[in-house]
């Protein structure tokens, strides 16, 4: 039977990012072999020289291959060396370590002792890649471009990079970082996770291009100082060009800077913004939540407001496939949606660190999730100004959050749902029921410390429930919850 090119190749573009299957189309047919090849090239991460994916091995595959060359569009250098297997017992209960570690990274780099300074294949590789256009390195030492002409920093500039992802690097200074971005005139999505600088004033920047971003994504936690500086730079980035704002982990002392970021882009088509809401003192625990909303949709009075809630050991953000899908397909407009963290959960677990260490007992009682939710919808407190009693509310919770939903209506004032869609909901009686402990023993005793988050999407990825997620969710998920030892919480945002 001949199946037309058009649909092979769609079935293929199903299977990006799954490697072994890629891997088996590629070797079951000679017609599914070109597109394979597409999407198993598409994206490369090179690691430490010890590892497989070292550069020297990919530069040898480039050499017997060269053709692989014009199809790499994406390189992730991932300069961390892989942590002991023993890193769940290391870390437990004490990440400090992890920080020496990653300062003594960043230390090495100053001093052109990281291999990532070192390796004489990474700026060949970086020259040899015609069509590369996105590019992510962690955990390194930007150097100054003048300084080391031959290094892997000047190889990137001298590409037509669009798309540009940095976690914990270190620039001299802010002013360095943006030499850095304004060096990328094709840049158009930024992403900033952890970015640390010396902490010497800018009165003003040199003279230089605006950036046109259409997509930025910005770490509040990890670069409020940057995010601050690009507020205040009339003269950085091209504010009507910015289409798609997504801010993650803003916190009590960044919030405004946030806020002042949503105002400058006044031209958003799409918005994923992190809420914190205080229901203090009436009640002890805060609350995160996520917004999201599309242009166009967000003032129609007839749209449904739909507030999602989680279950057990998951956090608001594996929501956001389920949220695409609907904003999609939908037959009914959206004005706007929320999701809603457990306060033991995502981000609300951070903030409420040290409440949780008193007044609750080892199980976290679901109805205070419930009650979480009811503050947050009436606006018994601060933080969230949306008066959701003129919405047409829709709940969508799934398991805990279900429940959750459910308890919120019974306090006063009273929420009106126009509609509720509950998931998987884990409703019964004492006697039916049992010990129910055994819910929060399995959550509790799921690992969450892992050497990389590669390695954890690898492992979970065989496992049930986890292989039975659509992909783009255990990614998020891996994101979201997982670890990578080194995570601080600071008793202080």
């Amino acid at each position: 039977m001949f199946i037309p090119p058009e649909l092979t190749d769609a079935i293929i573009d199903h299977l990006q990012g799954d490697v072994p299957s890629l891997s088996s189309c590629a070797l079951a047919s000679r017609s599914l072999l070109p597109r394979s090849r597409v999407h198993l090239f598409r994206n490369i991460v090179l690691g430490h020289p010890r590892h497989a994916n070292s550069c020297a091995n990919f530069h040898h595959v480039l050499v017997d291959a060269p053709w692989i060359k014009r199809l790499v569009r994406c390189i992730t250098i991932n300069a961390v060396k892989r942590v002991p297997d023993n890193a769940d017992g290391l870390w437990d209960g004490d990440c400090t370590p992890m920080n020496d570690r990653v300062q003594a990274l960043l230390w090495k780099t100053a001093h052109h002792q990281q291999w990532i300074c070192t390796d004489p294949y990474l700026p060949h590789i970086l020259d040899a890649l015609p069509n590369l256009q996105d590019f992510s390195v962690n955990s390194v030492r930007w150097r100054i471009p003048g300084r080391v002409v031959a290094g892997w920093e000047s190889a990137v500039l001298r590409k037509h990079i669009h798309t540009l992802r940095l976690d914990y690097v270190e620039f001299d200074t802010i002013a360095g970082l943006v030499s850095v971005l304004r060096s990328l005139p094709e840049l158009r999505i930024l992403s900033l996770g952890v970015i640390l600088s010396a902490s010497h004033p800018i009165n003003a920047l040199p003279d230089g291009p605006l950036l046109k971003l259409e997509e930025l994504d910005i770490n509040m936690e990890g670069c409020a100082r940057v995010a601050e500086f690009i507020v205040t730079s009339s003269d950085l980035v091209d504010w009507d060009v910015l289409k798609i704002l997504r801010v993650r982990r803003c916190y009590r002392r960044q919030i405004e800077v946030a806020r002042k970021l949503i105002q400058r882009a006044s031209h958003l088509e799409e918005l994923d913004f992190g809420e914190l809401f205080d229901p203090r003192p009436d009640f002890p625990l805060v609350s995160t939540a996520k917004r999201y909303w599309k242009a166009g949709s967000s003032h129609d009075p007839n749209g449904v407001t739909l507030i999602f809630t989680h279950g057990t050991g998951f956090h608001k953000e594996q929501w956001e496939p389920t949220i695409e899908e609907l904003y999609r397909r939908a037959g009914v407009p959206i004005r706007e949606v929320w999701a809603i963290d457990a306060p033991n959960h995502g981000d609300a677990a951070l903030l409420n660190y040290e409440t949780l260490k008193w007044g609750y007992q080892r199980v976290f009682r679901w109805g205070d999730y419930g009650r979480s939710v009811h503050a947050f919808l009436t606006g018994l407190g601060t933080g969230v100004n949306v008066d959701f009693s003129k919405r047409r509310l829709v709940g969508i919770g799934h398991s805990m959050g279900a429940v959750a939903l459910l308890l919120s209506m019974t306090f006063q004032p009273a929420i009106r749902f126009e509609k509720l869609i509950l998931v998987e909901i884990m409703t019964m009686n004492q006697v039916a029921g049992g010990n129910t402990t055994f819910l929060a023993d399995g959550s509790s005793r799921r690992r969450d410390i892992w050497p990389s988050k590669e390695e954890a999407y690898k492992l979970l990825k065989t496992r049930s429930p986890w292989k039975g997620w659509d992909d783009r969710v255990l990614r998020i998920y891996i994101a979201c919850r997982c670890h990578i030892c080194g995570t601080l919480i600071d008793d202080n945002l």
